[in-house]
Formats: C-alpha cells, sequence, structure tokens
C-alpha cells in the first residue's frame, strides 16, 4: 500500500505567495526556551521564556515577554528569580483557560492575565528548591510538575492562592546528570499523567511512568535500555525515542509508539527509522503524521502512523550554501497537517508539503531556531537563540 496525498493542491503551494517576516520582538535574555498563545480579544498573544545563560551579561530582569502582535505591544517582564547556581531561566510556558502560566528555574510556577489591557501576575507558586523541568495543568486548578529527583501537583484555588503542594513520587539523588530527573510532564486526562524520567540521562536507563494524580498509583512504566531522547503525544498515542544519552550520544533509531485509548496504555508498535540522535518530534493535528527530527545528521522524516512499516514518507534536511546546520531543533505542523514548519541551527525556516522530498520554501531568521509555534490562522510563531520572536506569515 502505498501513502495517499492527493489532498495535497501541489500548484496551489507554487502560487502560494512566499513567507516573509511580518513582525520582530527582541526579547535579549537568552535563547527562547518555550512559548504559548493566546487570542485575547482577536489579537494574537505570545508569552515567550527565555534561557538566561549563567555569564553575569545575561542574568538580568525580562526573561519573560508579552506580546500582543496586532497592537504592537511588547512588555518585558520579571517574571522568575534566579535560581543557587545564577540561572535566570524560564523552563515552560503553557496555557490554562486565559492564564499564561510558566515554570522555572527558581522552583517557581507563575501565572499570568490580562486585566483591563494590563499584563498582572495572578499567582506566584514556590514549589521546589530544585528546577521545574516542566508542567502540565490537570483541570481545576491543579498543576503537575517535574524535579530532579520529583513528581509533585499544587493546587491553585478561585482567589488564585497557591495550597500546599502533595508529592506523587520521589527518586533517590544521583550525581550523574538527568538521572532519576522527572524531564516532561504531560495530562492525559484529570487524573492520569505521563512523566518522562532521564531524558538524555548519563544512564542508559530511561523511562515513562503513567501516574493516576488521585490515588498516587503508578498505572504502567515503559522502560529503555538505550535511553529515552524525545517525547511527542498526540489524541490517541504517544511516541517516545530511544537513545541519545549523554554517554553514548548516538541511538538506535527507535520510536515507541504506545495507545492511550480508554485509560489504558499499551504498546502499538515501532517505527525503526535511520536517524542517530532523535531530539525533537510533534504529530500532525490529526495524528496520522509524526515528523522526527535528528541533530546528528540534521534531517528530518515524516512517518504514516497507519502504515508504519512503510517506508519514510518525506524526508529532508536542513542546508545553508554549501553549509548544514547543527541541529534540527524544532518541528511543527501546520493546523491543516498538510506542511511541516522545521527549523535548526542554520537560522532558516523550512515549509515543506507532505509527500516532497525537499525543502519548497525556505525564510531566513536572526539566529538558531529554537522554538516553533503554529497559530490557528496559520501565523507561525519562531523563537531564536537570539532572543527574538519572529512573526512569519505571507
Amino acid at each position: 500500500m502505498t501513502n495517499d496525498f492527493s489532498f495535497i493542491d501541489r500548484e496551489h503551494f507554487r502560487s502560494t505567495p512566499k513567507q516573509k517576516v511580518l513582525d520582530t520582538f527582541t526579547l535579549g535574555s537568552g535563547a527562547i526556551t518555550s512559548m504559548a498563545t493566546l487570542r485575547l480579544n482577536g489579537d494574537l498573544a505570545v508569552m515567550a521564556g527565555a534561557c538566561c545563560h549563567q555569564s553575569a551579561e545575561y542574568n538580568r530582569p525580562g526573561e519573560l515577554q508579552f506580546i500582543c502582535r496586532e497592537s504592537k505591544q511588547s512588555l518585558k517582564v520579571d517574571g522568575h528569580f534566579t535560581d543557587p547556581l545564577n540561572r535566570r531561566t524560564v523552563s515552560s510556558v503553557k496555557t490554562h483557560g486565559d492564564t499564561f502560566v510558566s515554570a522555572g528555574y527558581d522552583g517557581c510556577l507563575c501565572g499570568w492575565s490580562f486585566i483591563d489591557g494590563q499584563l498582572e501576575r495572578v499567582f506566584r507558586a514556590a514549589l521546589s528548591s530544585k528546577p521545574i523541568l516542566d508542567f502540565s495543568p490537570v483541570g481545576n486548578g491543579r498543576f503537575v510538575y517535574g524535579t530532579p529527583g520529583q513528581l509533585a501537583i499544587c493546587t491553585v484555588d478561585a482567589d488564585s492562592n497557591a495550597l500546599p503542594f502533595e508529592t506523587i513520587f520521589t527518586l533517590p539523588w544521583t550525581p550523574k546528570p538527568g538521572v532519576n530527573s522527572v524531564d516532561r510532564v504531560h495530562a492525559i486526562s484529570e487524573k492520569d499523567v505521563l512523566a518522562l524520567i532521564g531524558l538524555h540521562a548519563a544512564s542508559r536507563t530511561g523511562r515513562l511512568e503513567v501516574w493516576d494524580v488521585e490515588s498516587l498509583v503508578s498505572k504502567a512504566t515503559i522502560t529503555s535500555m538505550h535511553g529515552l531522547s524525545a517525547m511527542a503525544l498526540s489524541d490517541q498515542l504517544t511516541a517516545v525515542a530511544s537513545g541519545s544519552v549523554l554517554d553514548s550520544m548516538i541511538g538506535d533509531g527507535q520510536v515507541h509508539l504506545h495507545t492511550l485509548l480508554g485509560g489504558s496504555y499499551s504498546p502499538a508498535f515501532t517505527i525503526s527509522t535511520a536517524h542517530l540522535d532523535v531530539d525533537a518530534m510533534c504529530f500532525s493535528p490529526d495524528g496520522r503524521f509524526l515528523a522526527i527530527g535528528d541533530a546528528r545528521d540534521h534531517r528530518w522524516s515524516v512517518w504514516d502512523c497507519c502504515f508504519p512499516k512503510a517506508p519514510l514518507v518525506m524526508a529532508g534536511q536542513c542546508r545553508t550554501g554549501d553549509g548544514i546546520c547543527d541541529d534540527t531543533l524544532s518541528l511543527a505542523f501546520s493546523p491543516d497537517g498538510v506542511y511541516l514548519y522545521a527549523g535548526g541551527h542554520d537560522a532558516q525556516l523550512y515549509k515543506v508539503p507532505l509527500g516532497n522530498a525537499s525543502p519548497c520554501q525556505v525564510t531566513p531568521v536572526a539566529s538558531s531556531i529554537t522554538s516553533i509555534v503554529v497559530d490557528d490562522y496559520d501565523l507561525v510563531i519562531v523563537g531564536t537563540e537570539g532572543g527574538h520572536v519572529h512573526f512569519i506569515g505571507w
């Protein structure tokens, strides 16, 4: 069986005006680590978080930036404190209803809302003496978050007060980087949470665990003796890539998919790729396609989850002139699932139609791409290593 791409209007794609940078906002405190978007009275609002380097020149306020694109409003926010290792870093920014929520290396969760035309911090929860590496809203004002050695849950009440947190599990401390560190957290329902432990750890063992946060009971554990390097989720599937741990830096090219239907979590199938270092993955909006990015050979590929044993649907490579970018860092699909956006250290945004083996449109940006978000209206927001936020369209 072959993959059917008859739904792609190639002539329309060839006649589409070339994408270009429409607006640029500069945060300037370090690489953009995470971005989230909301529509506020029709205006596209973006909250971008940055990783401020340990050198003193980067360790300054403004590691969060709030942007309203149509009204050209930009506000730098001093949202998180410096941690004991002299880092002022935002690890993750997400939305919860009409509120932006940011997590930082200072062990705090902060909530931000746009009230009467002004951005206001509606809560600040000091939860840990260790960095919060990732978090996920689980409904009813609850947030599950991961730190080195711990998965926990906290509640923000109706008055925006952060209540005492509850530990879901604690892992023993280890001197090896990343080992027993809860690096990725994602709620798959109001009671079930996925926790990825040991992302890129200095150990060959990585785990993906499913926890019931109401009963505090572990429901499933998936262990890889090759380590775990990336995770992506759709409504029905979870994909985890094995390999690429720090002590080997070479993976086995395996991407393991598990079903999430009916509250159960069971193996579905494995995709055997030719990639050595899978460090980025994302599903298309309908969950049919899985894009995989490789930081070692600088290539990306797209697989059809309906035909997982078939050859690659499409493969591309980041290039600029005679050079090749160092990493494929970020991947995102268009809202209709027809195009893949890819970016990396060559400071180019690639717009690739599925089924075509080479990039069709390339847009240069200010510096290496670290984050890509696609708005529902197909406006692409790109974060860079230099602290820029680009809005790209036509």
